[in-house]
């Protein structure tokens, strides 16, 4: 691609020259349960008039195996190279997952996840790593006693340099007729160097009726504890938040309004009250755009 406000190479303006191409190659192998590829990409992009010089590619090798249903594993490798007026600029980047989804029967399904991040810039810096995990659970839904029952758990993890985090939430939904609640908590672990931790909790609880046509008022609650840890020194702060929502969506029409009204307590008293409301309206049946 070229671009120029003249027919003069040398003169101050936006003469430029952009050039970019890749060539890639990928081969499945026993009965598509291994797979192999490698890329090469470059572009560069030049202003003789200015005298700017920027090009910018890179060689990767990615790979897949199945090794059994619903278990697999998979790698990369990455060589971007980076040209310009400050000179050459190498890295490299390595990538390892294992993904894993089974089910349970008719209990529940479970799938998980690590994964490997490492990256340096060469030729000397060492590698600088990053792991991480989730595993979710999905129960399958089960009546008790006239209700129907939904729980979920979920648990992630991560650790980069000296930090660590953990992300876990579980929730369930009951259901009853047109009445359904829903009960979840969730709590976040921050732990940094130099002795420092964060703690996050937040439960939250909302009740909703669909037996309404076209409306679905719902109401909800919900609690968040913040704490921080430094030395001996521990912090707190925290807030309470109650919302109603109505929320109306006539069938086969293309407008829709959703009003929420919230209310929010901190720790110190304070009062925030707080009103919302949207209204939408489709045009699609009489405009397009492109």
């Amino acid at each position: 691609r070229s671009e120029m406000v003249d027919d003069n190479w040398l003169h101050m303006g936006a003469d430029s020259t952009a050039l970019s191409y890749s060539v890639g190659l990928q081969h499945e192998l026993f009965d598509d349960t291994l797979s192999l590829a490698v890329a090469w990409n470059d572009s560069f992009e030049t202003a003789i008039s200015q005298n700017y010089y920027h090009r910018e590619g890179g060689l990767s090798f990615t790979g897949s195996y199945q090794i059994l249903p619903g278990f697999s594993i998979a790698g990369s490798w990455e060589y971007p190279l980076i040209f310009d007026a400050n000179g050459a600029q190498r890295s490299e980047k390595r990538n390892l997952s294992i993904s894993l989804s089974r089910s349970l029967g008719e209990v529940a399904n479970v799938s998980g996840k690590y994964e490997l991040s490492a990256s340096r810039f060469l030729p000397y810096e060492s590698l600088f790593m990053i792991h991480t995990a989730s595993i979710d659970l999905g129960f399958n839904e089960f009546a008790l006693l006239g209700l129907r029952f939904l729980p979920t758990l979920n648990l992630e993890f991560e650790t980069q340099a000296e930090t660590v985090a953990w992300d876990g939430q579980a929730s369930v939904r009951v259901e009853l007729d047109a009445v359904f609640a829903q009960v979840a908590y969730r709590k976040k672990v921050l732990q940094v160097p130099q002795g420092r931790e964060q703690y996050d909790d937040t439960f939250a609880l909302s009740l909703g009726y669909t037996g309404i046509p076209y409306l679905r008022p719902t109401v909800s609650y919900t609690r968040g504890v913040n704490v921080v840890v430094y030395e001996d020194e521990t912090r707190s702060s925290g807030d309470h938040i109650l919302t109603g929502r109505l929320f109306w969506a006539p069938p086969q029409a293309n407008h829709r309004n959703d009003l929420s009204l919230a209310l929010r307590v901190n720790e110190s008293d304070e009062i925030t009250a707080s009103v919302l409301n949207t209204f939408s309206y489709t045009i699609s049946q009489y405009a397009s755009a492109r």
